[in-house]
């Protein structure tokens, strides 16, 4: 998929952090999450906080799926996972009513 969203030179955390947290739809909060990258494959990579506040997002609209392979990406790219990241999916399942799910 093409980048839709013109970056600025110089990409930062922060500003795809910005984006991320004040998008409401979720698919056009990947889309944002994806484009940083896909922008700038040579220098760009995502923290754990947007890693974070994407899984997040993701989470929050049942996403489950999507959030799990996010965090498999976190891993492949050597990202620091953190206890809070893993949480939440953890209590997302535990919000639907599949608690369970969150161990496979």
């Amino acid at each position: 998929m093409a980048s839709r969203i013109k970056w600025s030179n110089k990409i930062t955390t922060s500003q795809v952090e910005q984006l991320i947290r004040a998008e409401r739809d979720v698919q056009r909060a990947m889309l944002i999450f994806d484009s940083a990258t896909a922008e700038y494959s040579n220098g760009f990579r995502h923290d754990e906080k947007t890693f974070s506040l994407i899984i997040l997002k993701l989470v929050s609209a049942n996403q489950f799926w999507t959030a799990e392979e996010l965090l498999q990406r976190m891993k492949e790219e050597q990202c620091n996972l953190t206890e809070d990241i893993f949480l939440s999916i953890c209590r997302g399942y535990r919000r639907v009513h599949r608690p369970l799910d969150s161990l496979r």
